[in-house]
């Protein structure tokens, strides 16, 4: 190899690593991924943490499709549709879920309907 080769294919190798896209990480990166997944209209709600973010769905249907993502690598911990009650943080790593019936069974009322969800062992 002539000098001038070599320096031409280190200045090519800096070049192209200069140009490398930065590492995705963070809140913004987190929000670009929900909405990838659920569309442009989803809610985000962060923890108090900002470690996990909150996606809500939209949807045309009477359900709704809630997410749980982990901001640091995007990872999804929890994924389900509801018929919307409500869902919200109940503490830096656990929902509050209410999913209710389209008809409430005699005896029962809306308090029943709510689930407590841990996300501190999220399944694989």
């Amino acid at each position: 190899m002539t000098p001038r080769l070599t320096v031409t294919v280190m200045l090519s190798a800096i070049l192209l690593s200069a140009c490398k896209p930065p590492a995705q990480t963070g809140s913004a990166d987190a929000s670009e991924f929900a909405h990838s997944l659920l569309g442009n209209d989803c809610a985000l709600i962060p923890n108090g943490s900002r470690t996990l973010l909150l996606a809500i769905g939209k949807s045309s249907t009477p359900r709704s499709r809630v997410i749980v993502l982990r901001m640091a690598d995007h990872k999804v911990l929890f994924d389900q549709t509801f018929t919307p009650g409500f869902v919200r943080w109940q503490t830096d790593s656990a929902l509050a879920l209410l999913d209710m019936p389209e008809v409430m069974p005699s005896g029962k009322n809306p308090d029943d309907f709510i689930r407590i969800i841990n996300l501190e062992n999220p399944l694989p």
